[in-house]
């Protein structure tokens, strides 16, 4: 009877040490599972901040590119591919200058008088606008066209009113004189505008409308 007894007790604290381990593994192992849950959510947030700060920094690429691309229309002489990747400073103020420039309404930039003399004595004329004057008559005439180059450069550096030049070009790039005039007006002003002229010249008188007559 005593015999049975101890084996029964030894068996009893056998069980209960079994209860005890599956409890305590039951414990740890959710424990574990917990920290696993934990830092997969956390590997994920950091995976998802990752992805997010590459697709801000494609973003930003790509939209320095294209501001590259838009300084590089404007005649930038090539100065843009020394500005490959981050835009720096100088080159961000320009963008915005040009972005100001776009801005303008055509209106108001054809009432502007080019500061011709100015242009000249900063060459612009053969250092960068005749260059791009090349470019674009070559892409709207399907091939070089240099008599009309130097006459688009005669006709400006002689002060001649935009209006007037579309008129005259009309019958060379029919619908594209329109385009080439206004882009080409948008360049020069940039150029008058970095040099403060332009749109930052004091003189620039803008015309205000007559008062109502029956005011």
């Amino acid at each position: 009877q005593e015999f049975r007894e101890r084996e029964q007790a030894r068996l009893d604290r056998t069980r209960k040490r079994k209860a005890w381990r599956e409890t305590e593994f039951n414990r740890e192992l959710s424990r574990v599972e917990e920290m696993e849950k934990r830092l997969r959510r956390e590997e994920q947030g950091r995976d998802g901040a990752d992805r997010a700060r590459e697709e801000a920094d494609t973003r930003a690429k790509e939209e320095d590119e294209q501001k590259l691309a838009k300084l590089d229309d404007f005649g930038s002489n090539g100065s843009t591919k020394a500005l490959k990747g981050a835009l720096p400073a100088d080159a961000r103020a320009l963008v915005e200058l040009v972005d100001r420039v776009q801005a303008e309404p055509r209106n108001e930039l054809f009432k502007m008088e080019l500061d011709v003399e100015h242009l000249r004595q900063e060459k612009v004329f053969e250092n960068k606008l005749r260059a791009w004057l090349e470019r674009r008559v070559d892409l709207f005439m399907g091939g070089p066209q240099s008599d009309l180059v130097e006459y688009v450069l005669r006709r400006v550096n002689a002060s001649t009113f935009p209006d007037s030049l579309i008129s005259d070009l009309t019958r060379y790039l029919d619908d594209s004189a329109e385009a080439l005039v206004e882009r080409m007006w948008r360049m020069l002003v940039l150029e008058l505008t970095r040099a403060g002229l332009g749109l930052d010249d004091p003189k620039r008188a803008k015309k205000e409308e007559p008062p109502w007559p029956f005011a």
